[in-house]
């Protein structure tokens, strides 16, 4: 992560992060094959990957250091919340809708989501 990262500002990693997750979210939606979703899957590393240790550091630039540790475990909360809604939403869409439909439903809504945490995110020093 630090060598991937060098020299950039933690809100701008977090930033192109949250951009992945809607760009994974599109190639998966589009996949018109077993080895285009492979292929789509590869974005993981730098939509969660990036997120992960990015999150971590912007905590501690913008909270206070004895706040820290609680805003790290709400920021991973709030990530593993979201999943698991998220699953329980898709699995019922997917009973009554076709699967293509749920994924770009699903991509619109990273997309929103996306631009929310994109706007939301403080620039930092780094």
């Amino acid at each position: 992560y630090s060598r991937i990262t060098r020299g950039r500002k933690t809100s701008a990693v977090l930033r192109f992060a949250f951009i992945m997750f809607t760009v994974k979210a599109a190639a998966l939606a589009a996949a018109a094959s077993v080895g285009q979703i492979a292929a789509a899957e590869i974005l993981q590393a730098p939509a969660f990957g990036l997120y992960s240790g990015a999150i971590v550091l912007y905590v501690d630039e913008v909270i206070p250091h004895e706040d820290s540790a609680k805003a790290q475990s709400l920021a991973f909360t709030m990530t593993m919340l979201a999943s698991v809604f998220a699953s329980t939403i898709s699995g019922h869409l997917y009973d009554i809708m076709p699967v293509g439909r749920v994924l770009w439903i699903a991509c619109a809504v990273s997309l929103a989501g996306s631009i929310l945490a994109v706007m939301g995110v403080r620039k930092t020093r780094r």
